[in-house]
């Protein structure tokens, strides 16, 4: 009896940890590693992640419109010194390594263009122009 207890009560626990997992809010999630926040979006079904994505979106868009100019200055000045980072980092990568690795990658690339559809190309080359674009929007 204890035994088929125990059991119940772990199976119990088993089965409330997904809907546990994703009570996260956007707040907790940012405030993870890259490390967890990977791990803790893997744990999701494809479903459960676009949920959260949509979740978390609308989330950031009330915050977005909850601030004032000068709040939206700061967050966009904030998001430009952590980009310039990030591209800092990639190009101090890039130039640590051995040119065996850099062709590596790039036969990487080429092949994965290679292997898009024309409309995965098309969508590409959309989102490359759109980044490219000086910033027109309010959204930052």
């Amino acid at each position: 009896m204890i035994k088929r207890s125990l059991f119940i009560t772990a199976a119990g626990l088993a089965l409330s940890l997904p809907f546990g997992a994703s009570a996260q809010s956007l707040e907790d999630v940012e405030a993870m590693t890259p490390e967890d926040r990977r791990a803790y979006l893997e744990s999701m079904s494809d479903e459960e992640r676009q949920a959260k994505r949509e979740e978390w979106k609308a989330q950031r868009k009330a915050r977005w419109d909850s601030m004032s100019d000068e709040e939206r200055a700061e967050a966009k000045a904030r998001h430009k010194e952590r980009k310039h980072e990030r591209r800092m980092q990639h190009k101090e990568r890039w130039q640590n390594m051995s040119e065996e690795e850099r062709a590596a990658i790039r036969e990487r690339q080429k092949s994965h263009r290679e292997n898009l559809t024309p409309e995965q190309r098309k969508a590409m080359r959309e989102a490359h122009r759109q980044k490219r674009q000086p910033e027109t929007d309010e959204s930052g």
